[in-house]
């Protein structure tokens, strides 16, 4: 049996098309406060497009980078797979010696 190469799509256009996908998703971050007292932010990737856009939130666990006490957060469905809590940078340390 041989292969119709018209048919066929390239793994170039394969590659483009995934590619450009991943350029589409737009990092978020939210700035959370834990009751140990430490902030931190939240990121994630909200690439709702399209149909997926009107998928409701869902709520997803965070826990604090410092004590590890999880947060309930609302977020864009599909968005907690890529979740990520990192303490905020205060810049309390930058140009304390000026």
């Amino acid at each position: 049996m041989s292969k119709d190469p018209e048919k066929e799509l390239a793994p170039a256009t394969v590659t483009e098309g995934a590619l450009g996908m991943a350029a589409d998703r737009e990092r978020k971050t939210e700035p959370r406060e834990c009751s140990c007292g430490a902030r931190f932010e939240v990121g994630y990737f909200d690439d709702r497009r399209d149909e997926r856009a009107a998928l409701p939130d869902e709520l997803v666990a965070a826990a604090c980078p410092a004590c590890g006490k999880t947060k309930t957060l609302s977020l864009p469905a599909g968005a907690g797979k890529t979740l990520v809590a990192e303490l905020a940078d205060d810049g309390q340390d930058e140009g304390a010696g000026d």
